[in-house]
């Protein structure tokens, strides 16, 4: 998960959505959120598990 604002104060954050959550507790202002899927790797890995 990436958040990240464009406004006066700009950050990045990286981590799972749980985390976001207290990271972002009390948001100001407008938000951008990326959120990535499982990889083809990651599905590769698990299949070989």
């Amino acid at each position: 998960l990436y958040a990240v604002s464009y406004q006066i104060h700009e950050e990045i954050f990286r981590g799972r959505v749980s985390q976001a959550r207290e990271h972002f507790a009390e948001p100001r202002g407008e938000f951008s959120l990326v959120i990535e899927g499982k990889t083809r790797a990651w599905l590769k890995f698990q299949e070989r598990s």
